[in-house]
């Protein structure tokens, strides 16, 4: 028995060293205290979307989290305040990657990247610079109610940077709107696709109310640079 469990741990660990992996330095302009993430949403050649994030408030004090929920892939980011962030994750499957880092609540930057084997690694570098960011505002010309704004970024191109897979859940953005206005600020400069989604309230059994939201339509946006970017929205 010792000894099968011995083989099998020595598989393991060789598959570790040949495992597929990203890794890569995040440089930030100016360091505030606010929360860093960094992660990934994959498109694996075979099987199903893979994704994973590590974060936390970064400032005068080193620190390193990870995340191990989906092992064998692991996920570690790293702060420094004179190095800056540095982030690996590893036992990736061969696909196709966005690799991102979100910096506050809404500043995000990323690259998209292909890992063509199951032993490729790949470097890459994000940059963080708030004076690269703008806020977005929409005004939704509608009878008054419950609205939901949801935004997530494209590629130059305005094309969806990884078909098939949930972006809004892990680099989007959103934001509720006051007297049908929702305000988005310091997101990174760049094209957005923009959802609009308007709250419905059904009755549950219990006799509460609850707030289920649908979309309304979908719009590609503009965010500049130390701008205020203004829509109006049918």
């Amino acid at each position: 028995m010792f000894r099968i469990l011995l083989i099998i741990l020595l598989m393991t660990i060789a598959g570790a060293i040949h495992a597929a992996e990203i890794k890569g330095t995040i440089t930030l302009r100016s360091v505030e205290e606010k929360r860093l993430q960094a992660g990934y949403v994959g498109r694996p050649v075979k099987g199903e979307q893979v994704h994973a994030l590590a974060g936390c408030t970064i400032g005068k004090i080193k620190a390193q989290v990870w995340c191990d929920t989906f092992m064998p892939r692991r996920t570690l980011l790293t702060w420094d305040p004179e190095r800056g962030g540095s982030f690996a994750d590893t036992n990736l499957p061969p696909g196709r990657y966005l690799v991102y880092a979100r910096y506050g609540e809404n500043f995000l930057t990323w690259q998209m990247l292909e890992l063509k084997s199951a032993s490729e690694v790949k470097n890459v570098t994000l940059v963080c610079d708030p004076m690269n960011a703008g806020d977005l505002q929409v005004q939704i010309n509608r009878p008054a109610g419950t609205y939901n704004v949801q935004v997530v970024p494209l590629d130059a191109r305005c094309n969806n940077l990884l078909p098939g897979a949930n972006l809004v859940l892990h680099v989007g953005s959103d934001a509720d709107s006051q007297k049908n206005v929702a305000t988005i600020r310091g997101l990174a400069a760049g094209k957005y696709r923009l959802e609009l989604r308007g709250a419905q309230h059904p009755q549950d059994r219990g006799g509460g109310s609850l707030s289920i939201f649908n979309q309304i339509g979908a719009w590609t946006v503009t965010v500049k640079a130390r701008n205020l970017a203004r829509y109006r929205l049918p």
